[in-house]
C-alpha cells in the first residue's frame, strides 16, 4: 500500500466519513475511487472507515 493511500485512510478515520475526508483533502472522486480499488484489488474490508459516530 502506498503511503499516500495510507494517509487517505487515516484522514477518513479521523473525519469519520469518506465525504468529510474528501472535502478536507479536496479529493472527493479520487478518494472514493482509491478506497474502492483497495477493497477490490487487495481484498481489504475497509467498510469500518465509513461508519459514522
Amino acid at each position: 500500500m502506498e503511503l499516500r493511500v495510507l494517509r487517505y485512510f487515516i484522514t477518513i478515520a479521523e473525519e469519520g466519513s469518506i465525504s468529510k475526508a474528501a472535502e478536507k483533502l479536496e479529493l472527493q472522486l479520487l478518494l472514493n475511487n482509491r478506497v474502492s480499488n483497495q477493497n477490490e484489488n487487495r481484498g481489504l474490508d475497509l467498510g469500518f472507515f465509513c461508519v459514522q459516530f
